[in-house]
């Protein structure tokens, strides 16, 4: 299943966003996110649906996105072709563009050139275009029939032309040229081609061309910095001190994580070496960080509430209708804020069913129905993750950070109650139980009532709004790793009873 991000998260970083491409000579930029935070989906519904998102409500850019992770391997001399035919490829197959408008200086002379065998010497070069198509990923049948369309209105073209006499001498020339598989002359037409086809879009459409250059967080980590430099060499040039971007892209947007990127650059020159120094030359004001936790939050709320929760008669509730035991809303804010989870993992999970006495599969099963909705909430975090360790793994990692969780404290006790089923037994009596956690005596004590059970213990129930307003509480104890600890061994306990 694709990521989706609802309207109300891309309109509030979409504001943003315009606001920092209309910076002034803001040419380069490096969009930043973690990965799995939505940043190409972001991207594309900004830019796809720009009447909506931008605040004059009409098209201002038109962008080409390109994907280095299918030639990352490939040597630096074949990345640059690769480049080239990509934003070539994107032209022909989304922009419409048709070859006949080019206006080379030296079309008669390339005319000349073609008079004597020019299906023979168009094929090549077609063929050597549709060479690119599997290496890039382009959908072979769409692109055969784009440039057959092509070649027939060049060959069109061509024969209104009147060609004068063929001159040797410029035959010779353009043999020796285009006969080279490292031909200057050849990049220097593709350029040519690509700055053509983007002045006369953006010309008629009155909008800035941008080209994004998406996902290179997936790129090997070896194969990064030798990408991101040829990237460097092919966009940067130099006029009268003023430094503009090639192919005529009044953008250029790198997509990764930043953070990510500095790891690795560290990793593989030393901690010593400068960072800042190197990554300056990517973007021309400052780093765009896309990283709106508010919204991204709200977003996890919607998908978790709205998640299907199927009872024994198949009758459909949704989660939101259930009283949360084990704090799995914001832990999933949580782990999502600290880089452990994706909204794609969300998001792949929201058209799954999950059961509602999900406890009835177990073969021990102490648990009344009433009480053991917390193991539909243990379902739905191992499909988030897919398996045991990495869900154990992640909650200890957060236990190690001490992450600031809202409300840990009363899922903390609730989460208590369920460890201590073996005493208890949920009786329909006044009991108190004494529960040792490290150091800290825990009293729990239950009261029946009309609905089941009262819970209420020795722990502090004021609380003080700490920041980003996570629920902070007075008492030192339980701190929110306190929390961690006895959910990872609430996990523990439902495996056991497998």
């Amino acid at each position: 299943m694709s990521l989706t991000i609802d309207t109300e998260l891309i309109h509030f970083e979409a504001s943003n966003f315009e606001e920092h491409l209309d910076i002034i000579n803001n040419h380069k930029i490096i969009f930043s996110g973690k990965f799995g935070k939505g940043k190409s989906v972001f991207l594309n519904e900004f830019f796809k649906k720009q009447e909506k998102y931008l605040m004059s409500g009409e098209i201002k850019y038109n962008p080409v996105f390109i994907n280095p992770i299918a030639y990352s391997i490939s040597s630096n001399q074949d990345i640059l072709k690769y480049i080239k035919y990509d934003i070539l490829m994107e032209l022909l197959l989304n922009k419409n563009v048709e070859m006949e408008v080019l206006d080379f200086d030296t079309t008669e002379v390339a005319f000349n050139y073609f008079k004597e065998n020019k299906r023979d010497t168009i094929i090549e070069v077609l063929k050597e275009l549709i060479g690119y198509i599997p290496k890039l990923g382009k959908d072979l049948k769409a692109t055969l029939s784009v440039l057959k369309e092509q070649f027939d209105k060049l060959e069109d073209y061509r024969n209104k032309v009147n060609l004068s006499s063929e001159d040797e001498t410029i035959d010779d020339f353009f043999n020796s040229i285009l006969g080279s598989t490292k031909s200057v002359y050849e990049k220097d037409v593709v350029t040519k081609i690509i700055e053509d086809k983007l002045n006369k879009i953006s010309k008629d459409n009155d909008a800035k061309s941008v080209l994004i250059i998406d996902d290179i967080d997936r790129l090997d980590p070896e194969h990064i910095f030798r990408i991101l430099n040829v990237f460097s060499s092919q966009f940067s040039e130099y006029t009268n001190n003023y430094t503009y971007n090639k192919f005529s892209f009044d953008k250029i947007i790198i997509v990764c994580d930043i953070k990510n990127i500095r790891s690795i650059f560290h990793h593989k020159y030393g901690k010593e070496t400068d960072f800042d120094g190197y990554i300056n030359k990517f973007y021309s004001r400052e780093i765009f960080y896309y990283a709106n936790y508010e919204k991204i939050n709200a977003f996890i709320k919607d998908k978790l509430f709205d998640l299907k929760i199927k009872s024994e008669r198949n009758q459909l509730n949704t989660y939101g209708r259930f009283t949360q035991e084990i704090g799995l809303m914001p832990l999933v804010q949580t782990l999502v804020n600290y880089d452990l989870l994706t909204l794609r993992n969300i998001c792949n999970v929201s058209d799954k069913k999950f059961n509602l006495y999900e406890n009835i599969r177990y073969s021990i099963n102490p648990f009344p129905e009433k009480y053991s909705f917390f193991f539909t909430e243990y379902k739905i975090l191992i499909s988030l993750f897919g398996n045991y360790n990495d869900l154990v793994n992640s909650i200890k990692r957060l236990s190690i950070l001490n992450a600031p969780m809202k409300n840990h404290f009363t899922h903390f006790r609730n989460i208590l109650f369920y460890l201590t089923h073996t005493i208890h037994k949920f009786s329909n009596e006044k009991f108190s139980i004494t529960y040792q956690l490290n150091d800290t005596e825990v009293i729990l004590h239950l009261e029946p009532a009309a609905n089941g059970i009262t819970l209420t213990s020795n722990l502090p129930s004021s609380s003080l709004r700490g920041e980003n307003g996570v629920s902070l509480q007075k008492s030192q104890f339980p701190q929110v790793h306190h929390y961690y600890e006895v959910l990872i061994k609430l996990i523990d306990m439902i495996e056991s009873l497998k």
